[in-house]
């Protein structure tokens, strides 16, 4: 297992129950291959909360190396903690438990699945877009019950593998629309809500998260299948023509201090934003001050929205200094608008006692 993977890489993985993420947001898994023929090959997950005693935790992987065919081997898991205050040494909170993996099954021929992939999207780079499946699986495939599963696999650079945001992607096919997405294998995994038995099949795939950066007019390849019984059923591939275009940049302006005096303090500072593009609403708008202005918790400044932008916000948005020299806009759970101005302040500045008329402020926009 692992023997394709460098020690220490990021596999793809899910915490499909049991895990609470305010923190991290996700669980992060890295592997370490086996170095001898003693020791055993490793995955180590990290970037969850405290779990509760007596919780069932589950987490799949993907993409992993199977066992070879009629081999049993065993698999151990267990719990350690890191003393990072004592050099990184490692002591087991509960200590690793053997249970018996395999054998796997004999691999058959699969059958043969024919379809098309059509794409909904405005094609800007960052922003949601829905896909259809549309087509049928050869006579004679194997009906896939609600514990087999459906799967998708697109190209690794067309949607962002590492975003929290594809986690909330909807599948049609799955019960309540829930899919487990696999960012960095760039596969979907779905479960049915109701067994497939009939050849023709239409489902849907949306909102994943266009990858960051441009894609020329290209023909893609999407690969789908069935696991039917821990085993590939049925499989097939289609092509559909890609691209994704930058999106327009945040436009800022300061439009106004209080006073443009070098070492006056206790000024506002008022300034406005639009954004031009997409921001999903677990993204954040940023704001950094020049280095050369005092820091902004040593002044005890603050922030927070003009009262017909907080309107148009929402009450739940809000304005938070986070670092010396840094403040964040949170939608916390909407959209803002692309065409309308934002306006808000900044308290009890100090400014620098010098020219700063060279000295430039930025700002941008980011999601996890």
């Amino acid at each position: 297992m692992g023997t394709n993977f460098q020690p220490g890489s990021e596999i793809a993985c899910l915490g499909v129950s049991g895990f609470t993420f305010n923190t991290v947001g996700r669980i992060k898994c890295r592997i370490f291959p086996s170095v001898s023929t003693i020791t055993y090959p490793t995955i180590i997950v990290t970037g969850y909360d405290r779990i509760a005693a007596g919780t069932v935790v589950r987490i799949q992987f993907a993409n992993l190396q199977t066992l070879p065919s009629e081999v049993t081997d065993f698999c151990k898991l267990g719990v350690s903690l890191t003393y990072f205050n004592y050099g990184g040494a490692k002591g087991y909170i509960y200590e690793p438990v053997s249970f018996v993996v395999g054998p796997p099954s004999a691999p058959t021929t699969p059958k043969t699945i024919t379809f098309t992939v059509t794409e909904q999207s405005t094609n800007f780079v960052g922003e949601f877009t829905n896909y259809t499946l549309a087509g049928t699986f050869e006579s004679g495939f194997a009906s896939v019950t609600t514990n087999d599963w459906v799967v998708v696999e697109f190209p690794s650079y067309i949607f962002e593998g590492r975003f929290n945001l594809n986690h909330r992607a909807l599948c049609s096919l799955a019960t309540a629309n829930r899919c487990s997405i696999f960012g960095l294998a760039a596969q979907i995994y779905i479960q049915p809500s109701a067994t497939i038995t009939a050849t023709a099949f239409s489902m849907t795939i949306q909102r994943l998260l266009n990858a960051a950066f441009e894609i020329s007019y290209l023909n893609q390849i999407v690969k789908l299948y069935t696991l039917v019984s821990n085993k590939v059923n049925a499989v097939g591939t289609a092509t559909f023509l890609k691209f994704t275009q930058a999106s327009k940049n945040i436009s800022s302006i300061i439009t106004s201090i209080d006073s443009v005096y070098g070492g006056d303090s206790g000024i506002n500072y008022y300034f406005e934003f639009q954004l031009n593009s997409y921001l999903p609403e677990d993204g954040k708008v940023s704001v950094f001050f020049p280095d050369v202005y005092f820091s902004l918790f040593t002044v005890n400044s603050r922030c927070f929205l003009r009262a017909d932008s907080q309107t148009l916000a929402g009450p739940q948005a809000y304005c938070q200094i986070i670092d010396r020299y840094q403040l964040v806009i949170v939608p916390n759970g909407v959209i803002l608008s692309q065409t309308q101005p934002y306006y808000f302040t900044v308290t009890n500045i100090t400014n620098p006692n010098f020219d700063v008329s060279r000295i430039k402020f930025s700002i941008e926009s980011y999601y996890f």
